[in-house]
Parts: structure tokens; sequence; C-alpha cells
């Protein structure tokens, strides 16, 4: 298995691991059918990497149960989680399920790979390699333990977990959530995981949190002053990150033509728009759509070499005309 890096918004690399197509057909081959096995037996909380649910799914779900009264948040961040699983819990899970020898062989010999780096070959004593066919899943399995526990431990009347993958809320109603932290830390502990003190808090849903890349805040409904909704749109990061696409797709080259730069914009601002359309991100899409605007008039004008005064700035209908994708014309609000 090859080792490569990726860079991370926060700047750190993330490790990945790419296998030999050998090892994916038969990875595939495997999870088609221990997957079924599995699934039929997490539970509802859990979103990540499984068959019909999606982050939209999640999302979803935290925002129904803060609009239903659970406003204290737990916004928790298990530390390097893939590097850290504990192969020998990881293998004791499986095994609870599983009774083929050679399925726990296969499954184990890729937990305890040989990882090629820099012309130089070593053991993985822990972790499962992200970018493997079968990680999403060995990791899901791994924190059902979690959700399990929490589920035993905890009535549903006082906290709700939402988990997608390795990304966790723990909403608390009414409650003091401290004790609810501890038992967490103490769960995590037993699965030799740690929580990420610079990342993990403890707050309120009408100070605003993140989840998946939405920022939700619960506040006065629009519709019923009496009652209160939790409203999401994009975080400043995926906005920011979003800039930066389209700084860096626009470029300085003034070669091409205008259509041509339109055309590889557009499945970058269908993608973002489409992951947030159903939220609450009418004012986050005008900006973009703004932004968009003024980036591509201020290359045009530089590639026709006009002066300031003289150019002809081109309208936003002019340039959705020629066939830029119009974010905020794709909202649609759903629960």
């Amino acid at each position: 298995m090859k080792r490569v890096y990726i860079r991370k918004s926060n700047g750190k690399l993330r490790p990945l691991g790419i296998p030999i197509v050998k090892d994916r057909v038969i990875q595939g081959a495997v999870n088609l059918i221990i997957e079924p096995i599995f699934e039929s037996n997490f539970l509802e909380g859990s979103y990540g990497f499984r068959p019909k649910r999606n982050c939209q799914d999640a999302i979803k779900a935290v925002r129904k149960w803060v609009t239903y009264g659970y406003r204290t948040v737990i916004d928790a961040d298990i530390s390097s989680y893939f590097d850290t699983i504990n192969h020998e819990i990881l293998l004791k899970l499986i095994q609870r399920r599983i009774r083929d020898k050679w399925i726990i062989r296969i499954i184990k010999g890729w937990l305890v790979h040989s990882v090629f780096k820099q012309d130089k070959t070593s053991l993985s004593d822990k972790g499962t390699p992200q970018g493997s066919v079968i990680s999403p899943l060995l990791a899901n399995i791994y924190l059902h333990s979690l959700d399990k526990y929490w589920r035993q431990q905890h009535n549903e009347w006082d906290t709700q977990i939402v988990r997608y993958c390795d990304d966790f809320i723990i909403l608390i109603r009414d409650k003091d959530p401290f004790p609810y932290m501890e038992s967490l830390k103490q769960m995590l502990s037993k699965l030799r995981l740690t929580l990420s003190e610079e990342k993990t808090e403890i707050t309120e849903a009408e100070k605003r949190f993140n989840f998946l890349g939405v920022r939700m805040v619960l506040n006065k409904s629009r519709r019923s002053s009496d009652k209160q909704f939790c409203y999401g749109f994009p975080t400043r990061k995926s906005m920011s990150a979003l800039r930066n696409k389209i700084r860096k797709e626009i470029g300085r080259d003034y070669q091409p033509s205008l259509a041509h730069k339109i055309n590889y914009l557009n499945p970058i601002l269908r993608g973002w728009a489409n992951y947030y359309n159903w939220l609450n991100s009418a004012i986050q899409f005008r900006k973009i759509d703004r932004y968009v605007v003024r980036k591509l008039n201020l290359w045009n004008r530089v590639k026709h070499m006009a002066k300031k005064r003289k150019y002809e700035w081109l309208s936003t209908n002019e340039l959705h005309t020629q066939g830029l994708y119009k974010v905020s014309g794709h909202l649609s609000y759903s629960w």
C-alpha cells in the first residue's frame, strides 16, 4: 500500500493509503458480503457511508432535534481517528458478527499492512488506511460501540447523538452537559481514542455551531414569533474555500475565451449549490453570485486590455445569458 499525504484546510497533512488494484477488488467483494450483516445492527443516529443515507440526512436530524428542544450542544472531534483505531479491538468487534476465519484473516492482513513511503517499507500497527474501499465500513463498526453505549446509558428524552462516521454531535435537553462529556471521554478511552481539546466544545444552539460544513443557529421562527427554529447556512470556511476555487479556476491565463472560463466554473458552482440549496442560504448564495460576476469582469477587462473607465461592465443577467450558473437561482427550501 502506498502512503500519500494531502493538505488539510488547517495546514496539517492527512495520510491516505492507496491499495493496489488487486486489494481494491477483493476489498470491494468482502465489503459487499459483510456490509449488510453490520448494517442491520447499526443505529438510527449513524449516517456516514451507509446505504441510502448522506450528509443532508445527518444535518436534517440535527436541525430537527435542536428545534424540538435539544439546545445544548457537544461538538465533538476525535483526534486522528482513522490513524488511531486499535486493531485488536476492531477485530474483536468484527468477530462478534463474522465467524468465517478466512474473512477475518483477510481483514487482519489489510489492517497490518506494508506501507510504502519514500522508498521505505514499514508495517502499520494501528489505524485503518483512508482511501481503501473497506475503510469506511470498518470505521463505522468501531464507533458503533459508542452509539450503542450512548443509547444504553442515556435516556433518549434527555440526549440525542447524531454521527457521520467520526464527526458527531451530542444534543442535550435541559441538563448539565459536563457529566455527558465525562461519559463520552470514558467510553472513548475504552476504544483507545481521545477527543481533540482544540476542536471539541460545549455550546448553546443559540450561539451557533458547525456540523458537516453547515453553520446552525436556533433563532425565532420567521413564521411564528412564539416559536423557535434551527436555521442552517454555509459556514465561513466553506464560503472561503469556494472563493479560493473560483479565484484559482479563473486564474491569470487570458488566452481562453469567456465562455471557456464559464464552462469550467459551472461544475464548481453547481456542486457547491447542490449541497446547500435546501438550507437557509439565500444571503450567502447572493454573495457568491456577486463575487463570481466581479472576478469574471476583472479577468475580462484585463483580457481585452481595457481601461477601467472605458470597460463596459458585464451585468449579472448578461453573464447568466452566456451560460454562467446562477447559484441563487437554485434555492429549494425543505425540512
